[in-house]
């Protein structure tokens, strides 16, 4: 019971729908002081490859974290 519940917070879908529809940033980006991606799609692929092979382990949320700052530093960028 416990995993779904998991599985159903980490609302895996929503997300990888909102990258197969949005276009990328160029490289690179500054995620946060310690990370900065410049290789946006491999980011996002192997993110998402992590997350559903681990989604029932809150020790790979951090994956989930990190694709949820992109989507919003995205978002920001198009209302500006």
């Amino acid at each position: 019971m416990k995993t779904q519940t998991v599985k159903t917070d980490w609302n895996i879908k929503e997300l990888e729908k909102f990258f197969n529809e949005t276009k990328l940033p160029p490289p690179p980006i500054k995620l946060n002081p310690v990370c900065v991606i410049t290789n946006v799609h491999g980011f996002v692929d192997s993110h998402f490859e992590i997350i559903k092979a681990n989604w029932e382990r809150p020790t790979f949320e951090p994956y989930l974290q990190r694709l949820h700052q992109l989507k919003e530093m995205i978002e920001n960028s198009k209302q500006q």
